[in-house]
């Protein structure tokens, strides 16, 4: 329905219903630390699910992968990255970002799905670690121009930092 009443939307995606809103400090390191293209707007779509359930399609720069469709016209050549194994994270933004800025991606809040994960590789003692990685995943292949971008890194990096010292 989004492309049929969206005919210049080139991806759409769903609403993810179950992610709760983070505590107070995560709430605060993201708001504080996570800038310019390190900065998800799709969490804040997920958190207000219920509210937005009859909202028409709210643009974003990024999906998750589980429930991402993508006009097969708008898409190219681009394809995931098949060095990466196992749980990696961040694929899904990277995909979503070599689109190329011109491509329109919207969250369809009327299309709603429950995010289930495994329990395969999750372990929370290396969260971080992992936060980490994806970032400077995300950062090199992506975003590793400009001087905008470059502060936006190392602001996180000094978040991150901060973070492991507190732990």
């Amino acid at each position: 329905n989004v492309y049929t009443s969206y005919p210049d939307v080139d991806a759409v995606s769903g609403t993810v219903t179950n992610y709760t809103r983070p505590g107070m400090l995560q709430m605060a390191f993201t708001s504080l630390f996570c800038r310019g293209p390190f900065q998800d707007e799709r969490q804040s779509v997920y958190w207000n699910a219920d509210q937005l359930s009859n909202s028409d399609p709210i643009p974003v720069r990024k999906f998750g992968a589980g429930g991402m469709s993508i006009r097969a016209s708008s898409m190219g050549s681009v394809r995931f990255d098949p060095r990466l194994r196992g749980v990696p994270r961040g694929e899904d933004i990277d995909f979503c970002v070599r689109l190329g800025p011109h491509c329109r991606l919207v969250i369809a809040p009327r299309s709603r799905y429950v995010h289930k994960q495994s329990p395969a590789n999750r372990n929370d003692q290396n969260a971080l670690e992992r936060e980490i990685e994806s970032k400077y995943y995300l950062f090199l292949r992506n975003w590793n121009h400009g001087i905008r971008n470059r502060i936006c890194f190392a602001w996180l990096l000094s978040g991150f930092c901060m973070v492991a010292v507190m732990s």
